[in-house]
């Protein structure tokens, strides 16, 4: 099959305009799409339809990793790879159990990348981690295990979503219809889940283990 069109979302100009270039090189004729965050790459998905997503983990407003599994949900033969700093085993079970084909740390080779983009073309998976073998075994397993044991309720995932953000317990109130204190309630029960020490560490524990 060959490369038409690709999506390509980073939040960072220079690290889309580095994909482009290097994908450019090996397809000079696809049209290429861009978007800085997932609400973006939601949009752009439906109105240029894509041959292929290529898509970083975590950006601002909604992460690649939320619109992947949106895009998935609705349409499961959407060809999307997950291209991340966060090379966990997480993560990469919790993408690929939601239908996504290829997993890349960030730091892989260029020809990574390049072979990525044709085995997912093809209908075959591809990684680059540090986690391959783990990730090989788990798929021949049926996907059906080592998934994350710790699971957050809906409105837990949102208020870590909005804490992210850089929301204040007052301000994820006001856009959630829940008082304040409601939301430090959960925030510091969601502390003593995960067992980490704040806010950070909470938040950090839920991209690592590709829980949001």
């Amino acid at each position: 099959m060959s490369l038409k069109k690709i999506l390509i979302a980073d939040d960072h100009s220079l690290s889309r305009k580095g994909l482009s270039l290097l994908i450019k090189s090996e397809w000079p004729s696809v049209q290429i799409v861009e978007a800085a965050n997932g609400i973006e790459i939601l949009e752009h998905y439906a109105k240029h339809k894509p041959d292929l997503l290529l898509t970083d983990y975590k950006m601002p407003v909604m992460t690649g990793f939320e619109a992947a599994k949106k895009i998935l949900t609705n349409d499961k033969a959407a060809k999307i790879i997950l291209l991340t700093m966060f090379d966990t085993s997480a993560i990469a079970f919790n993408f690929l159990k939601a239908g996504g084909r290829s997993f890349l740390a960030k730091g892989c080779l260029e020809i990574d990348i390049i072979n990525s983009i044709q085995a997912v073309l093809q209908g075959d998976y591809y990684f680059s981690t540090g986690h391959e073998q783990e990730i090989i075994e788990w798929i021949k397993k049926g996907m059906g295990q080592k998934l994350p044991k710790l699971k957050f309720s809906t409105l837990e995932l949102q208020i870590v979503i909005k804490l992210s953000k850089g929301m204040t317990s007052k301000e994820i109130g006001v856009a959630m219809g829940l008082s304040s204190r409601t939301v430090e309630t959960y925030r510091t029960d969601l502390i003593k889940k995960t067992q980490v020490k704040n806010s950070l560490e909470l938040v950090a524990f839920a991209y690592e283990n590709g829980i949001t």
